[in-house]
């Protein structure tokens, strides 16, 4: 891409930053993580005005001058206020975009230097002003389409009858599927396995879900944790995930399902079945899946295999589970 006609050529590559994202006198990396969690961790006496304006001060952008600037965050609060937006609702929605669009920003920027790594230090400039006069139209687009898909069957989940009256911790099914071997694989292969690897576990994670009323909710090292209200439908979900892993890669991996009250929080899910989930994965066998009695309960008789006790850790005696066996195709 090519600068429009009478557009000045850009002399250095902060120039461009500047002109298509804006002038912000960004402080180093980490500190700048901080202040960006400022919309996060409220204090009960501030109200959300206040903090997005400290916000935007922190960011280097004056709420007075310019103008605009005071102006277009005064509409958005008050169209905020208008819809009768709950001000204790922002800040788990705040983490959870500071989040998303985090990680979108670290693969935009290393997608960039692959792309600029091979230009000339001359031309470099321009190239990156080409690049983000196409990307940033699309990005919105592409966010404004993938943001309408994925929200609209969350919204007619969680407003149906049986999901609407629920707490916030409301009982979830939730499991991990966990590689096996990923250390000795990495170590004795180039570094680009490491590619495949994570392309493959993201495959899984998706793929399970098609048919299944489940989420896959995060992916943690090597793993992806599955979510759902129904423990039947996590589990299926999971037996798929370990099928998926075990046609696309030199490895094979192991699960854990457990039941109970969790906190649904910016996205995420956060107790006790989480962390047992991810606990039983280290007891269970490559290529299967190991469930609490709790998680267990339920799920149809085949599904059911050998019940045994075993000892987890910061649990007190010994923990009721039952390997559960794939179901036949």
């Amino acid at each position: 891409m090519s600068l429009s006609d009478g557009e000045a050529h850009p002399d250095n590559l902060d120039e461009v930053l500047d002109r298509r994202l804006g002038s912000v006198a960004v402080a180093p990396r980490e500190q700048f993580r901080r202040l960006l969690s400022l919309l996060v961790g409220r204090r009960p006496d501030a109200s959300l005005e206040h903090e997005a304006h400290a916000l935007l001060r922190l960011l280097g952008v004056d709420p007075v001058d310019p103008e605009e600037v005071e102006h277009e965050l005064e509409a958005v609060l008050e169209q905020a206020r208008a819809a009768g937006i709950d001000r204790e609702l922002a800040p788990p929605v705040t983490q959870a975009y500071i989040r998303a669009v985090g990680r979108v920003v670290e693969a935009e920027a290393e997608s960039a230097r692959e792309i600029l790594r091979g230009v000339p230090a001359e031309d470099r400039a321009e190239r990156l002003d080409g690049l983000l006069a196409g990307l940033l139209p699309a990005a919105v687009r592409a966010f404004e389409v993938l943001h309408a898909t994925l929200l609209r069957p969350a919204l007619a989940e969680v407003l149906s009858p049986d999901r609407l009256p629920e707490p916030p911790t409301a009982p979830v099914a939730i499991a991990l599927v966990d590689l096996t071997g990923s250390t000795r694989h990495l170590a004795r292969n180039p570094a680009a396995a490491a590619e495949g690897m994570v392309d493959a576990l993201f495959e899984a994670g998706q793929a399970a879900t098609l048919d299944h009323p489940v989420r896959a909710v995060k992916y943690v090292g090597d793993g992806v944790f599955l979510a759902g209200a129904d423990p039947s439908a996590v589990a299926l979900a999971a037996f798929e995930a370990l099928a998926h892993i075990e046609r696309s890669l030199p490895l094979s991996a192991r699960a854990g399902l457990a039941y109970g009250p969790l906190l649904r929080r910016a996205g995420d899910y956060f107790g006790l079945p989480v962390n047992l989930a991810q606990l039983l994965t280290k007891d269970a066998s490559p290529g299967s899946l190991l469930a609490t009695e709790s998680a267990a309960e339920g799920l149809p008789p085949a599904l059911l295999g050998r019940r045994r006790r075993i000892r987890v850790r910061g649990i007190q005696g010994r923990l009721k589970v039952v390997t559960l066996v794939p179901p036949e195709r």
